[in-house]
């Protein structure tokens, strides 16, 4: 989900009587208000009708919009993509009297959503949204205007509504008022309230005492409000007083909300909002950034992106684009920028020698001059990387110099990133977003470096099993989830053993407050029918501007281990539900004419789907020819036991040790006999097993110059 304010309209020309319709497939709609799925959702203040036109150009729906001037139009809106569960048939309309709205929601069949009452020149004026009430989306629906409250809420009585918009406007010298009803019946139906000419804190009251939220608000006056709230039914729901145009966009984002209600005003510290919003993020957003804001009084956000090499997908998204200090974090530009110096450019090598000329008093403190001495780029990258030396980065920083590195953000597609000090110096800030930091990451995935990405990670500081990593955070998780899904110990230990995570933290204390950060490269163990694979992410989370640093590393952490729970689950559930095949030898071979014998062997992954070699090999021979057989048993042929010895057939020490169900006869090329096999991709194949031995013809061996290997038993896995 992301947030944007479009720039403030200044100087403007006209003023527009506006009726705009916007098309979209008809189907039985949920109230926006209700509406819980995740989207994108924007807003934007005092912008013109023009400006509103271009914003629904581009494929969004208004949901929510006022008139803050006149002359000219000025207009506050909420609006979302006019996709998914939030596509509507729908029109706007700006500045018609009474009566030509009526008529305009008559010919376009259509019911009132938002609607705003306002008088120009002693004029009433109404601006208003709407969308199609025909068909699945029709709904029992009253509107009224230039009247009272009493008579409103008696017509809400009799016909079984509720007011869903309440407008109060002055006409001459008398208070009016306008609303719209909806039908209170079948999804819509709702405990609702309505309180008029009450205060901030009264409103805070009645819905804690209602078990409330709020539906439609109006501000009538410094701190007075008209307000209709229903009852709360577990929606994920926030209002807030009093805001600022930043702190609207910064809590929009904080919260992973959208906007349903706001109110623009002017007070003598500038611009103020009242606004109400509902949860706007996926689940897994949702409960990662309740837990930081659980945490810490500062500003959080986290980010999940799965990544291949052809596409991706974002996953959690909280504040993703909101610029922070990432202190230390940052150094992993700093290392991409080195690594495609030495493996793109030849410039340097890892061997190469740098001189180091700064030194600190602690890690993360501002390098000072020392006297110069050499260390090679290796060590200087892993010193920068793994035990976060500023010093170390310096001379990254010295060598190829600021521009450089914000060049190389630039080429990578970070375009809210900028490196503008040496990290530990604080000042002017630096600054990147967990988008930036993702997509980074996804560019080296996708071959930035060329082949080399792996010499890129290695440099990275590994341990995220202990503390390394989300201060031990992450270890937490993994041990949960492997409870969860009923890991033995053993699976859990090959899943972590097989688990990644390459990543960079951050923190510094400044005059705002504390800010930590964690970034990092994640790839998970899968097990699927053909052997392991694995899902990589990109991912992070940081904490700017808290009052207290431990809170501030507890929110940090949290995040970035929590946000990695979901795949972490689901990975492991695929070891839990995977099958392990083996390759198990029994028997011996016998002797030959010449030394050593032949040794039978079977090399590929024992699973469905997976192609295996069967072989028997021995040095110093001649061409040949060979006999290789697959039997269900090991134990018996018919009535015959197995194994069963041959020195009936002139070849003592010699053992049929499976029972010839299939037979192939082969050449055996200088002393190596083989054939290959895919295994058939069916479960029911899962747990099975097979027993195979070779026969090679030998001449001199013994009397039926022949001779046996010893035997081996494929049991297939698989993923079930």
């Amino acid at each position: 989900m992301q947030t944007r304010s479009l720039a403030r309209t200044r100087n403007l020309l006209f003023s527009l009587t506006v009726l705009a319709t916007c098309l979209a497939p008809a189907r039985a709609g949920i109230e926006d208000r209700d509406n819980r799925n995740p989207t994108a959702a924007y807003w934007a203040y005092n912008v013109s009708v023009a400006t509103m036109q271009s914003v629904i150009s581009q494929g969004n729906r208004v949901v929510s919009m006022k008139v803050v001037a006149t002359s000219p139009t000025l207009l506050t809106i909420a609006y979302v993509p006019n996709s998914g569960t939030y596509a509507k048939t729908w029109w706007w309309a700006v500045d018609y009297t009474p009566t030509s709205l009526g008529t305009l929601i008559a010919n376009n069949k259509a019911r009132l959503t938002d609607l705003e009452v306002y008088t120009v020149g002693g004029s009433v004026r109404m601006a208003a949204l709407m969308e199609l009430n025909t068909g699945t989306n029709s709904k029992g629906w009253w509107w009224y205007y230039g009247t009272t409250t009493t008579f409103i809420y008696s017509e809400a009585s009799r016909l079984g509504a509720r007011v869903v918009d309440l407008e109060q406007y002055v006409e001459g010298t008398t208070t009016k008022y306008a609303a719209v009803l909806l039908h209170n019946s079948g999804q819509d139906a709702k405990s609702w309230w309505s309180y008029l000419n009450v205060t901030s804190s009264y409103v805070t009251s009645r819905l804690a005492a209602n078990g409330a939220r709020i539906w439609d608000i109006d501000r009538i006056g410094t701190d007075r409000y008209n307000v209709t709230m229903v009852k709360f039914t577990g929606e994920y729901c926030w209002y807030f007083w009093n805001l600022s145009a930043s702190a609207v966009t910064d809590t929009l984002s904080q919260y992973g909300g959208r906007l349903i209600d706001i109110h623009q005003y002017s007070t003598t510290s500038g611009t103020r909002f009242d606004i109400v919003l509902v949860n706007s993020s996926n689940a897994l957003s949702r409960r990662v950034a309740d837990l930081m804001l659980g945490k810490s009084d500062g500003f959080s956000g986290t980010y999940l992106r799965r990544v291949t090499t052809t596409s991706s997908a974002t996953l959690a998204y909280i504040n993703g684009d909101k610029r922070f200090e990432p202190a230390s974090t940052l150094k992993t530009l700093h290392l991409v920028h080195t690594m495609r110096d030495i493996y793109v450019n030849g410039t340097i090598s890892l061997n190469s020698p740098l001189t180091v000329t700064t030194t600190t008093s602690a890690t993360n403190s501002c390098p000072f001059a020392t006297t110069p001495f050499s260390m090679t780029a290796q060590n200087v990258l892993q010193g920068m990387m793994r035990a976060s030396d500023n010093a170390l980065t310096k001379v990254v920083t010295d060598r190829y110099g600021m521009t450089a590195l914000n060049s190389t953000a630039a080429a990578l597609g970070m375009s809210n990133t900028r490196v503008n000090h040496h990290i530990g110096c604080g000042s002017p800030a630096n600054y990147t977003t967990l988008v930036d930091l993702a997509d980074l990451h996804e560019r080296v995935i996708r071959g930035y470096l060329g082949a080399q990405r792996e010499p890129f990670y290695s440099i990275f500081a590994s341990g995220f099993y202990g503390s390394y990593y989300a201060e031990g955070y992450l270890k937490n998780v993994i041990d949960q989830e492997a409870a969860k899904v009923g890991l033995t110990t053993a699976q859990r230990t090959s899943f972590v053993n097989a688990m990644r995570v390459l990543g960079k933290k951050g923190g510094y204390a400044v005059s705002l407050g504390y800010h930590r950060a964690w970034a990092a490269y994640v790839s998970l163990p899968v097990w699927v029918n053909g052997g392991m694979s694995q899902w990589e992410y990109a991912t992070g989370a940081f904490v700017n501007n808290a009052s207290n640093e431990t809170k501030a590393i507890d929110a940090a952490a949290t995040g970035a281990a929590e946000v990695l729970r979901d795949e972490i689950h689901a990975a492991m559930l695929t070891l839990k539900n995977h099958v392990f095949g083996s390759l198990t030898s029994f028997g011996s071979s016998c002797q030959g004419s010449l030394s050593p014998a032949f040794v039978h062997s079977v090399s590929g992954t024992p699973e469905i789907g997976q192609t295996l070699t069967y072989t028997a090999k021995a040095t110093r021979r001649n061409n040949t020819v060979g006999m290789f057989y697959i039997g269900v048993s090991k134990t018996g042929w018919g009535r015959t036991p197995l194994p069963f010895h041959l020195d009936f057939m002139g070849a003592p020490g010699c053992y049929l040790r499976v029972s010839p169900d299939f037979g192939l006869s082969l050449p055996c090329v200088a002393g190596v006999c083989g054939v290959s096999a895919r295994i058939p991709v069916d479960s029911k194949l899962i747990g099975q097993s097979l027993h195979t031995q070779f026969f090679i013809a030998d001449t001199g061996a013994n009397a039926a110059n022949l001779i046996g290997t010893n035997g081996v038993t494929t049991t297939l896995g698989g993923q079930q």
